[in-house]
């Protein structure tokens, strides 16, 4: 079964031009990032999708909590992962654009803020830093 809004890109390759293109667009152009991950510690596809404003569901758990706001950057599902739970956070997105768009403003900010390699290397400076002083 085909669903007319979704659709399997395939295995992009960043390295080469033409299929890293392919790739910005779809996250510019995604509505959402599902990604119902049961083992992913620090999913780097929910930071990508940040950059470009697009708000993700996917499980409250590993690292994830630390990349996701939830309810302002995107959704976090408890385990056990349930699509009904997915597609019921989706529809909260659907159901008002107005917190729809400014959750896709809160995650841009929020990525450009603290998942660039600066803010996570001052973070790891300032831990180093206060372990030192313990």
């Amino acid at each position: 079964m085909r669903l007319r809004s979704v659709s399997y890109a395939g295995y992009l390759r960043k390295s080469i031009p033409a299929e890293l293109e392919k790739l910005d667009a779809l996250y510019a152009s995604a509505f959402a990032l599902i990604h119902p991950t049961s083992m992913d510690i620090q999913p780097l596809v929910i930071s990508e999708a940040g950059y470009y404003g697009c708000p993700s569901i996917a499980a409250n758990s590993f690292g994830i909590p630390e990349l996701i706001r939830d309810g302002v950057t995107g959704f976090l599902i408890p385990p056990p992962l349930t699509a009904k739970a997915f597609a019921e956070r989706m529809l909260l997105m659907c159901a008002d654009n107005v917190s729809y768009l400014a959750m896709r403003k809160a995650v841009r900010s929020h990525t450009v803020t603290n998942q660039t390699w600066n803010a996570v290397g001052d973070r790891i400076v300032k831990h180093m830093a206060n372990d030192l002083r313990d």
